[in-house]
């Protein structure tokens, strides 16, 4: 989680054309090669896909790469036909990572109630262990910079990274705040962009 405007879809994007590129890390993290599924409902397929073109580019990556991506198809995440389209999409593609952009996006109920909240999160843990596959919940902070909504969210998650960066700054920096199998941590890493982009997209989205 983090701030608005801060790299959290950047850096996500970044780890799933990594992922699903095979290449060997990210950001220093030895990372294990899978097929990535993306579940766009805030970005749109038009940015979303410049966005993957990009990393793609800046990883000296191509086409070929095992990502795949919704947008926009309405998932809700509190209702039991969505929890059944994501798990139907995962076996679909058999992805190993899974990311959602973003929390808000995914549930029609209220993120600062435990009842509301809690289901949610419940329906992932056996969605993820029910496909075998790693899922990331992109979320928004709130005014005094913690993460927004029920304080169910940190009790549900094995792992809560904070992502910030300065304005200006090259850097983005990650402190582990929960991490339920081994040590949290701080780091930080430097974006390089160039100005040279396009909005083509060599990616077949998966329509549901």
């Amino acid at each position: 989680y983090g701030p608005a405007g801060k790299g959290k879809t950047y850096v996500l994007t970044s780890l799933s054309v990594c992922t699903a590129g095979a290449k060997d890390s990210w950001v220093g993290f030895e990372i294990e090669p899978c097929i990535v599924l993306f579940v766009d409902e805030e970005s749109g397929e038009i940015r979303l896909s410049r966005r993957i073109n990009e990393a793609l580019r800046g990883e000296l990556l191509d086409e070929s790469a095992n990502l795949f991506y919704t947008c926009y198809n309405g998932l809700k995440l509190d209702s039991d036909t969505g929890q059944a389209e994501l798990q139907s999409v995962i076996e679909e593609t058999s992805a190993g990572l899974v990311i959602i952009d973003a929390l808000a996006d995914v549930m029609d109920g209220d993120e600062n109630s435990k009842k509301d909240i809690q289901p949610v999160f419940t329906a992932l843990k056996r969605i993820a262990e029910a496909t075998n596959a790693a899922i990331i919940v992109i979320h928004h902070s709130n005014k005094n910079g913690g993460y927004r909504g029920s304080s169910a969210i940190k009790g549900a998650v094995d792992a809560l990274i904070q992502i910030t960066s300065e304005d200006g700054s090259r850097f983005v920096n990650f402190k582990t705040e929960k991490k339920r199998d081994g040590e949290a941590m701080e780091w930080s890493a430097e974006a390089t962009r160039s100005e040279e982009h396009t909005s083509d997209s060599s990616h077949m989205p998966v329509s549901r």
